[in-house]
């Protein structure tokens, strides 16, 4: 049982279930699933990674206020999440492996699919600059530790309204079989930062940059516009 562990013991079973996988299957990097980082974790894990390719983050710093709409009414800006990605980015450094972010997101629930596009476009922009391959002289000092990232979640899993939080489901990219305004903001992120990484290979867990600099114009960031209030608005309860 591993709730009865220590933090020790616990990454070093993590670590010696990463080295069961590898002698299964070679082709494919393990990485280490893990939440936020703190500066007290990285002995511990500097000692129980040697059989990991890199570490995954679960990040969501719009929710650190809460997720009530009061704490999220507001979208944070693209220099607001560079801070906060950059506290848990500047010590994942310190492991020496390259990272994924693999959840992160927000909720249309009470703030409406417009603000929930709007952090997809800011999140997307904050996050290039600690990608591997962003070469722009501005975020010179930025660690480029990050390969990849995964929105949460595609498809609503309604369930989890009641399970976690009632905004669970408004986290979906689509709703009804259609994609929402977030999907298509997150689409043209992804496509800004896939052309940051190209070029880019992983030899062991040592992230080797292009010969040649890739530099792209980052996408204009935009204020949220108003919704008109010509006209009846319907609740969006996703």
């Amino acid at each position: 049982d591993t709730i009865r562990l220590s933090n020790k013991e616990y990454h070093r079973l993590m670590n010696e279930l990463a080295q069961e996988y590898k002698t299964i299957d070679r082709t494919h990097p393990v990485f280490l699933g893990h939440g936020a980082l703190f500066p007290e974790q990285i002995p511990i894990l500097k000692g129980n990674l040697s059989n990991f390719d890199g570490i995954s983050l679960n990040i969501y710093p719009n929710w650190d206020a809460g997720r009530d709409r009061a704490a999220r009414e507001r979208v944070l800006i693209v220099d607001e999440l560079d801070r906060k990605l950059g506290e848990q980015l500047r010590i994942a450094k310190e492991l020496g492996i390259p990272v994924v972010i693999s959840e992160f997101g927000e909720s249309s629930y009470q703030i409406g699919e417009a603000k929930q596009a709007q952090f997809m476009t800011n999140f997307t922009q904050a996050v290039s600059r600690y990608m591997a391959g962003n070469n722009d002289i501005r975020y010179a000092a930025y660690p480029k530790i990050v390969m990849g990232l995964v929105a949460h979640e595609y498809i609503p899993e309604f369930w989890k309204d009641g399970e976690i939080d009632p905004g669970e489901s408004g986290l979906a990219l689509f709703k009804d079989y259609q994609a929402k305004p977030a999907f298509r903001e997150l689409s043209g992120g992804y496509k800004f930062i896939n052309g940051q990484l190209r070029n880019i290979r992983i030899e062991g867990v040592k992230v080797l940059a292009p010969k040649e600099p890739v530099v792209l114009p980052a996408p204009k960031e935009e204020t949220l516009k108003e919704e008109s209030t010509s006209r009846p608005q319907s609740p969006d309860t996703n």
